[in-house]
């Protein structure tokens, strides 16, 4: 299984001065949202890895480049978030 950081210093500016409520609201949001996207990663891992294989690359690189590629993923969405909740502030 992947281990997802749950906030990183991606959410930490975008949380600020927000008010108790509104910062649970959005733990919780992020919580859940990280919640998914690991399940997305349980589902779509080997798959990741049988293609790229495929493609000719050995088992240790195609699981190299499926681990990369989830976590670029995730700091991107992250990246996103970020952006549009402080684009909303």
């Amino acid at each position: 299984m992947i281990s997802v950081p749950f906030g990183s210093s991606h959410g930490s500016p975008a949380n600020a001065g927000m008010a108790s409520g509104e910062w649970l609201a959005d733990a919780t949001k992020m919580a859940q949202m990280r919640a998914d996207f690991v399940d997305f990663y349980d589902r779509e891992y080997l798959a990741v890895i049988r293609f790229v294989m495929r493609c000719g690359a050995s088992r240790q690189d195609a699981e190299d480049a499926a681990q990369d590629a989830f976590v670029a993923a995730w700091k991107d969405l992250l990246d996103r978030i970020t952006t549009q909740s402080s684009t909303l502030s």
